[in-house]
């Protein structure tokens, strides 16, 4: 089997166990009412609160294990010392009007998009991630779930650019997107955690939060910089419209 071959196994291996939370996914949009929904400047007002509990002094990593799929449809039941709710604190803890800068293989969690989202309001968020059929199909179902609103919101706070395709640097489209870190001026995350609904419930992960260096910043910034013009828009063309507005601050 050639290189090209395994390196595309591997991605639609992923895509096909991520297929398997496609239920449960749906289930959070079918719970998703009008009181839980728009307050406190979040799409699911339950996310408000994902950050607190986290104490570093205390803890410096945190580990998730499979549970019932089930609580995919409840992000409000993620476990105390979840990776997921030590993102929350330290994008929590970044900066107003500072960068966020994140390494994902997939984001194909729906609390964790509506996340990226809240915080780019104040931020600056950019995502190097892997082209992936699941991230597509999970953004669409998230501005469905929400509406003309969410997309606009994605687009006005959420910068995205793909990492795996043809052209210089990166000679093959098969090039993989394996780093899954989160970097702020004040604290960087390493793991295999990553932003994806299964990775939330379904397995075994771990990350590590460190204080950030400046080769951490340098070494996002140099691969932003080399992938300019892969701006997920221009690949998913059904991000399109509507056309970007001016930053907004967050919704109330």
């Amino acid at each position: 089997m050639s290189d090209e071959e395994t390196s595309d196994g591997i991605l639609e291996t992923m895509e096909r166990a991520e297929d398997s939370a496609d239920e449960y996914v749906q289930s959070y949009c079918d719970l998703m009412t009008s009181e839980r929904m728009g307050t406190d400047g979040w799409f699911d007002s339950t996310l408000h609160d994902l950050h607190a509990g986290i104490n570093l002094s205390e803890r410096r990593t945190f580990y998730s294990s499979p549970r019932s799929l089930d609580e995919i449809s409840q992000p409000e039941r993620t476990p105390e010392n979840h990776p997921l709710r030590a993102i929350a604190w330290v994008l929590e803890q970044a900066r107003s009007r500072s960068v966020v800068r994140i390494f994902c293989y997939m984001l194909t969690d729906l609390a964790a998009i509506d996340l990226l989202i809240h915080h780019g309001a104040s931020k600056t968020i950019r995502i190097i991630t892997q082209d992936s059929r699941k991230t597509r199909e999970r953004l669409n179902e998230f501005f469905s779930l929400y509406g003309t609103v969410s997309k606009r919101a994605f687009l006005e706070h959420v910068h995205v650019r793909l990492a795996n395709l043809s052209g210089t640097p990166c000679a093959s489209r098969n090039v993989q997107m394996h780093d899954t870190s989160v970097i702020t001026e004040r604290h960087t995350t390493f793991g295999s955690y990553n932003l994806t609904a299964l990775g939330r419930v379904g397995n075994w992960e771990s990350l590590t939060v460190v204080d950030t260096e400046q080769l951490h910043i340098d070494r996002f910034d140099s691969i932003w910089n080399d992938i300019e013009g892969r701006e997920i828009e221009t690949f998913y063309h059904e991000m399109d419209s509507p056309t970007r507005g001016p930053k907004r601050r967050r919704r109330t």
